[in-house]
């Protein structure tokens, strides 16, 4: 009878591992198949969120200096258009950081390219016109701190494809 108990145990407690292994297996399976790529899936979706909006303002600030080399705007709307960039360029920035292990820090140069533009004599001696004529040397060095400018916000979307969440 001695016997009997302990094949019956054995058994049950062969019947318990067999049935943890399938529990514990089926766990793992669950989160390799549904949690992990829905997290990388977020965090996918987030850095190509994050990578689109830098496109934008670099598109948008690369169509404003175009405008601005032509001569196509006035001085009221360059400075509005300035701070529009600023503005959007400093959430974004701050939302990276927040969200991704990335620094990004472009808001710099902007500023530079700001200060080199607005704190122009033309800017204020046409102020009042309908649109502000830039010297043909503003409009070079404008050109180089854009470039400069697309360049970095090329490194930092390569960043921000690089980073991890946090």
């Amino acid at each position: 009878m001695d016997t009997f108990y302990t094949i019956i145990w054995c058994s049950l407690t062969d019947w318990v591992s067999i049935f943890v292994d399938i529990a514990i297996g089926l766990f793992v399976a669950y989160v390799l198949a549904a949690i992990v790529p829905r997290k990388l899936n977020n965090e996918r979706t987030l850095k190509d969120f994050y990578m689109h909006e830098m496109q934008d303002i670099k598109s948008e600030l690369n169509e404003f200096c175009k405008d601005i080399c032509l001569s196509s705007l006035p001085a009221a709307k360059i400075k509005e258009t300035f701070k529009q960039l600023s503005i959007k360029l400093s959430d974004i920035q701050d939302s990276i950081g927040q969200n991704l292990e990335c620094n990004v820090n472009l808001t710099s140069q902007l500023h530079e390219l700001q200060r080199y533009i607005t704190g122009r004599d033309e800017i204020n001696d046409q102020y009042s016109e309908a649109q502000v004529k830039f010297a043909q040397d503003a409009v070079k060095e404008v050109g180089r701190l854009q470039e400069l400018f697309n360049k970095n916000i090329l490194s930092a979307i390569a960043g921000i494809n690089k980073a991890s969440s946090r």
